[in-house]
């Protein structure tokens, strides 16, 4: 069926993701965890194919580091750079994302480290 290749699709577009990023399993669950928490409507419910847009993109990434003019505007930039169209799906969000902290923006790898530090081991 045609949700079925949409699917396989997909599949293959997060392993691409990955290997080009880069990242361990722990790291692209923790990632999706992210992602899945910006990819909901305010009533909790999924939205449609697990998708987001560069608001909700732009609002999560606030929480961690300042988003002044000048940085939404670079942000805003990249976002485009790697995103094909106005939404993102989660292989788009982990480039985004690994883009984002190759170039350190906004000294996002120090003000990460700082907040993985801070969690409790895993058991």
């Amino acid at each position: 069926t045609i949700r079925d290749l949409q699917e396989k699709d997909l599949i293959i577009k997060e392993s691409s993701a990955v290997k080009e990023a880069g990242l361990s399993s722990d790291e692209v669950e923790e990632f999706r965890g992210i992602f899945m928490s910006i990819s909901t409507t305010p009533d909790g419910d999924e939205k449609s194919a697990a998708e987001t847009n560069f608001d909700a993109f732009a609002r999560m990434l606030s929480r961690v580091c300042p988003l002044g003019d000048a940085n939404r505007a670079k942000l805003q930039t990249l976002f485009t750079e790697v995103v094909s169209d106005d939404e993102v799906d989660f292989p788009d969000f982990l480039r985004l994302m690994h883009r984002l902290l190759a170039e350190n923006f906004a000294n996002l790898k120090e003000l990460t480290q700082g907040a993985a530090a801070a969690e409790p081991p895993r058991p």
